[in-house]
């Protein structure tokens, strides 16, 4: 919560990692955001929203400084709370960070498809607020972040009829090495998937959904 007192947010960071592997994620779009308590059941508000890039090693921060203005502190106001964006993992959300502990925001490319999915009411202007045309900036339209910035593909495989992921689907490093393989069915990953880095080493063994 903003400190009581001068309007100062706090400081806050963490890290941005993948789930299966524990391997950092880089390049992902972070956003810190407060809502409002919302009316008669009505969606919440987004009072403030700021974001920042995780780097190489998945490392993000925010600095403390002023707010834009005094309305986190004289409405009812809830968060901070994380998300983060990343081409290859969709949008994840990671709650609230834990008292003391550093925040550590984790997303899996088995959910990819459903995390990807995600983004489509952002993509279609249904959410308000500065968080929102963060992601509708960074993540819009979805099918131009299908290949890494020097060309090479994300992913490779099949969908079907109704658009869903199916059959075998590789993802990859942006240097084109393998970095996942796994099973979808009607869009939902099954059966054990592996997950490698770089140098093409097999990460720990095979994850099952």
């Amino acid at each position: 919560m903003p400190s009581l007192g001068p309007c100062v947010l706090e400081g806050a960071g963490g890290r941005v990692v993948d789930r299966d592997t524990g391997e950092p994620i880089a390049g992902a779009t972070v956003i810190e955001r407060w809502l409002g308590a919302g009316r008669m059941g009505g969606p919440q508000p987004e009072v403030h929203a700021r974001s920042t890039q995780s780097d190489a090693q998945g490392g993000f921060a925010f600095a403390a400084g002023p707010a834009p203005g005094p309305r986190l502190w004289f409405t009812k106001t809830y968060g901070p709370s994380y998300s983060f964006y990343h081409p290859s993992y969709g949008l994840e959300h990671g709650g609230e960070a834990p008292a003391g502990e550093e925040l550590v925001l984790r997303g899996s490319l088995r959910d990819s498809a459903a995390r990807l999915a995600d983004l489509a009411p952002y993509c279609r202007g249904e959410h308000e607020g500065r968080g929102a045309r963060r992601l509708a900036e960074v993540a819009c339209p979805l099918d131009a972040h299908a290949t890494w910035p020097n060309g090479s593909p994300r992913t490779q495989g099949e969908t079907d009829p109704q658009g869903r992921r199916t059959g075998i689907w590789t993802f990859h490093h942006q240097d084109g090495s393998l970095a996942a393989r796994g099973e979808y069915r009607a869009g939902a990953p099954v059966g054990a998937w592996e997950f490698f880095d770089r140098r093409g080493r097999r990460t720990g063994p095979a994850v099952t959904p």
